[in-house]
């Protein structure tokens, strides 16, 4: 899935950090339905958006995305909510 440019999803992740990828790319498509929303709730896009920024973190920290993948999904997310 895109958002914003930038692929969200992480390459050759295996047992906890595919978990973690599973719900990264789950949150991330629930944060893109209620952002599409005509009147999307910003209270929910708030809490999903922590939830993303959470798992992003945990996968730089397991080492399943680097620093630049890490820092680009982040800041498409920024731009996102601007």
């Amino acid at each position: 899935m895109r958002i914003g440019g930038a692929f969200v999803g992480t390459y050759g992740t295996t047992g906890v950090n595919n978990d973690i990828a599973n719900n990264l790319k789950k949150s991330a498509l629930m944060f893109s339905r209620e952002y599409t929303k005509s009147k999307p709730d910003q209270v929910k896009l708030m809490e999903l958006l922590q939830e993303i920024y959470g798992y992003i973190q945990t996968l730089r920290l397991t080492d399943a995305i680097n620093d630049h993948e890490a820092k680009t999904l982040i800041e498409e997310l920024q731009d996102l909510m601007d």
